[in-house]
């Protein structure tokens, strides 16, 4: 890595730090101030249109991201917030972005913000170092087998990349969590067969709170319990126990029902007081990549004949 990147990403480290302990101490004006800086200091068309919708979004002091950062900074350790925002942010989006962009304009060849995995994989240190070195830092990892611990060697490897843990809510067992907890560059996420808390999520939640960690849920989705996943009382319900809901569809879900979970994702980001920040696997990912660069599309390196629980080839559409 080039010494202007260390020292960029450095300089982001302190920012944010200092965004943390302002937001704590004057919470509606200080995130404004830091968005309209951001504002002030985009140089990109696409940066520009971003801090300009979300300074149109925090003219509404009951939106939902001024709950949901209030939430993030009383429930979440202060270093794995901001590590996870500049690893991902700056790293993964900014710097790693405009790198492979450039790349991929020049070469024709396809360029991955995001990466997905195999927890324990052997070949995935080496996939990691590569990627990295290519300004790819942000990896979904999923945790078979093997379980979430092999993570915690990864990610002190590599502090500079963000992974997201995706495993079942029982195979965060205390052993685990001890083996994770150092790991400020990891984000949670508890694996649901629907949209449905049970037992072991809710307690599994509630040891990851009281730990500070950072986490959330990740729902599979198909024609079958689609209304469920938009359902008020089904997200009022998570909210409680988690930060934020990521929802992926099934193999097989119709195009009409993909649409639909889209489009009630999207809303209700702008929906005033809405309880919880919902995101959409294949929605979300293929717009910024479409945003990113023609050829941007999500880098697999899985075992052969591996199973992934979210889809791997991304379409709006699911």
């Amino acid at each position: 890595m080039s010494m202007d990147y260390k020292s960029s990403r450095s300089f982001a480290m302190t920012l944010s730090h200092r965004a943390v302990e302002d937001i704590r101490r004057d919470g509606f004006r200080q995130l404004r101030n830091y968005v309209d800086m951001c504002a002030m200091l985009a140089n990109q068309p696409k940066q520009k249109g971003f801090f300009a919708y979300a300074q149109k979004t925090l003219q509404k002091t009951d939106s939902l991201y001024y709950s949901l950062i209030h939430s993030l900074v009383d429930t979440v350790q202060e270093n794995r917030i901001c590590t996870v925002g500049v690893n991902l942010g700056f790293g993964g989006l900014i710097h790693g972005g405009s790198r492979m962009k450039a790349e991929a304009e020049k070469t024709g060849q396809p360029c991955s913000w995001l990466n997905v995995g195999l927890c324990g994989d052997p070949a995935l240190p080496a996939a990691v170092q590569a990627a990295e070195e290519k300004g790819s830092f942000v990896w979904v990892l999923s945790c078979g087998p093997a379980g979430p611990a092999p993570a915690a060697a990864l990610a002190a490897s590599y502090p500079h990349s963000a992974f997201l843990l995706l495993a079942p809510p029982e195979q965060f067992d205390s052993r685990t969590l001890t083996a994770l907890e150092p790991c400020n560059n990891v984000v949670l996420l508890l694996l649901l067969q629907r949209p449905e808390l049970d037992h072991d999520a809710c307690e599994t939640a509630r040891q990851l709170r009281a730990k500070k960690m950072f986490y959330g849920f990740c729902a599979l989705v198909d024609d079958t319990t689609a209304n469920e996943a938009i359902d008020p009382e089904w997200i009022d319900a998570a909210s409680q126990y988690g930060l934020f809901c990521l929802y992926a569809r099934r193999a097989g879900m119709s195009a009409p029902t993909s649409e639909l979970l889209r489009q009630s994702v999207a809303e209700s980001r702008v929906e005033l007081g809405a309880p919880m920040l919902l995101l959409d696997w294949e929605g979300d990912v293929d717009r910024i990549n479409k945003a990113l660069s023609p050829h941007a599309v999500l880098g697999v390196c899985l075992p052969e004949n591996s199973d992934f629980p979210l889809q791997t080839t991304l379409t709006a559409n699911g």
